[in-house]
């Protein structure tokens, strides 16, 4: 786009922004502009800010093969003890949800790979649990998808009080 040099910048930018200018002083309106625009952007900077962070999630393939190649990471399910004990995925700790936001800082480095998970597929709790583990400062935590229900259904073996089946 070029301008006309007969224009000054403020002019341009007022009758392109406001349209047909009836102001007799083009500074104004380029003021307005700006005012307008900082404004804009300090309500976009407000609600990003109240956003929750967004929680990156693992299959239960990508797990499967993470586990079998021996890669280094925590496994956390966030259910009661009494779902952990019926089965659970090998590895795995039980922290229940209500007891993660004391118990993660004394046990994981903040760097640390968790990956957390629940027992149901419908469930939002492994979601809550990777929030609140982010909120304390854990940058590398992953839900795993569908929870304990998509890792039995997928085949894949748990161990725990007579379901041992690795």
């Amino acid at each position: 786009m070029k301008f006309s040099s007969n224009f000054p910048v403020a002019q341009i930018f007022s009758f392109s922004y406001i349209g047909a200018a009836h102001e007799t002083n083009p500074r104004k309106n380029f003021f307005v502009i700006l005012s307008n625009m900082q404004i804009k952007d300090i309500l976009t900077e407000k609600r990003l800010c109240h956003l929750e962070p967004m929680v990156a999630e693992i299959n239960v393939q990508e797990l499967k093969t993470k586990i079998d190649a021996g890669e280094i990471f925590k496994l956390i399910e966030v259910s009661n003890p009494e779902h952990f004990q019926t089965g659970h995925i090998k590895g795995a700790m039980n922290i229940p949800l209500n007891s993660l936001e004391q118990t993660a800082p004394q046990q994981f480095r903040k760097f640390q790979q968790i990956v957390i998970y629940s027992q149901d597929a419908n469930s939002s709790v492994s979601a809550v649990a990777a929030r609140t583990l982010q909120k304390l400062g854990f940058t590398n935590v992953l839900a795993l998808k569908g929870g304990k229900e998509a890792w039995k259904n997928a085949g894949f073996p748990l161990e725990g009080q007579g379901n041992d089946k690795s």
